[in-house]
């Protein structure tokens, strides 16, 4: 027969079911192991009052009471916006950019009547040309 014991954590007698049974409930088993990890890692960052752990959310504005250190964004949301913004708007960036590029040598074609395709395959084949001789009758 075991005989009664006391919780190492909250102070009360109780039965034990084993013999190395040591703690009366499983909420005192499980303060324990946080007293443990607590000891062994420091404070932990849920552990830290809400005043320390309201950020402002980088895409809405908002404050938000963060449940990991490096929590950028209040939701889910505002971190799906945050990744889908950049891309399209290098996306955006990019075909005005070509588009301006087409429309510049499009207009120099014109200017020497030639169309958009003639005027760059004559820049292919001279480079071409250029290439094949050896580069010695002037690179375009």
């Amino acid at each position: 027969m075991i005989a009664e014991k006391k919780c190492e954590i909250c102070g009360k007698a109780f039965l034990p079911i084993r013999k190395t049974q040591k703690y009366r409930s499983q909420e005192c088993q499980h303060a324990a192991s946080l007293a443990r990890k607590r000891e062994k890692y420091g404070t932990t960052f849920l552990s830290l009052p809400e005043s320390e752990r309201t950020y402002q959310c980088l895409v809405c504005g908002k404050p938000f009471i963060a449940k990991q250190p490096q929590q950028k964004y209040c939701s889910k949301r505002c971190a799906n916006r945050s990744n889908c913004a950049t891309p399209r708007e290098l996306r955006i960036r990019s075909k005005l950019r070509y588009k301006s590029h087409i429309e510049e040598i499009n207009a120099s074609a014109r200017a020497q009547g030639k169309s958009y395709g003639q005027l760059q395959a004559e820049k292919r084949l001279a480079v071409l040309h250029a290439s094949m001789s050896g580069g010695q009758d002037g690179q375009v």
